[in-house]
């Protein structure tokens, strides 16, 4: 804690949990921390939907500095799915949403799930965000190998909690269903036909810890990693940003591409993906879903 020995990310991750305090106040510039920026919604307090809007601007503006420069590009290590593909998918970012009123507003018990909503200044912050995220040219995702089942668990525990419904587990599904072929396809051609964005993507078999991402041009360099509670360090300090740049770079090292090449590994890893899926799917109670199929 005195900074007399220096700490690896896996480390910090560590002690971040074990004495259950923010993995920001770990670091030595604590003063980035900001509300997480990559999901958009209502809430009542207006210094938090102050400090919401601020760090969505903040995002928008580092993709689209980054997207203007050279060689610009998005590395991402994500436990479950891309954050950013949430954007295109209706009940997949209802989800986000829901999962950030949790883990940063405190609430005991939120309003219907169907009902949550983003009012029109978040929406077209949200399209300003997209739109400067589609600049950077080369972006390159390491997922882990448990996508799928890391992402069915957040929805068990949410069902469990009472936050969702049966039935709105299954218009989730519907719409993870629909990005896993979006995904697939992507990575069958090495490019999004949306943007026109150079894209690979990985799997590792290495569980992953929570998301990293690092935005890297010839005019600057910015790690933001995804502590607990839903919320991300930004460090432009060169020290800081190599060490997670080169945790990100040992991760790649370790994971298999299934984006442009290796046919087999692609088709047994979407497989995998398929099938944890259906099975999460048939697995929920019959009692719960009865009458709405």
């Amino acid at each position: 804690m005195k900074g007399e020995i220096q700490f690896s990310v896996d480390d910090l991750v560590k002690i971040s949990n074990a004495l259950s305090v923010p993995l920001g106040s770990l670091l030595d510039d604590y003063t980035y921390v900001c509300s997480h920026p990559m999901e958009l919604l209502a809430i009542d307090n207006m210094s938090r939907e102050e400090g919401y809007k601020y760090s969505v601007k903040l995002a928008h503006d580092i993709f689209k500095q980054a997207g203007r420069a050279a060689n610009s590009k998005f590395t991402a290590i994500c436990k479950s799915l891309p954050i950013i593909s949430y954007y295109y998918y209706k009940w997949l970012m209802k989800f986000a949403h829901l999962k950030w009123l949790y883990f940063n507003t405190g609430f005991t018990r939120p309003g219907p799930f169907s009902e949550i909503e983003s009012p029109d200044e978040y929406r077209d912050l949200k399209d300003d965000y997209i739109e400067a995220f589609d600049t950077i040219r080369r972006l390159v995702f390491i997922v882990d190998g448990d996508m799928i089942r890391n992402f069915t668990r957040e929805l068990l525990f949410f069902r469990k909690m009472g936050y969702i419904t049966p039935q709105e587990i299954l218009f989730v599904l519907d719409d993870l269903q629909d990005m896993l072929a979006t995904i697939e396809e992507i990575c069958r051609k090495g490019y999004s036909s949306t943007s026109g964005q150079e894209i690979q993507v990985f799997y590792s078999d290495i569980s992953l810890y929570n998301d990293i991402y690092l935005v890297e041009s010839s005019k600057f360099n910015l790690g933001i990693f995804y502590a607990q509670g839903f919320n991300p360090i930004l460090h432009k300090e060169p020290q800081t940003f190599e060490v997670i740049r080169g945790w990100v770079e040992s991760s790649l090292r370790c994971s298999n591409p299934i984006c442009g090449t290796g046919e087999g590994e692609r088709r047994i890893f979407f497989e995998k993906q398929y099938r944890l899926l259906d099975e999460f799917r048939n697995n929920l109670s019959w009692s719960d879903l009865m009458g709405i199929r």
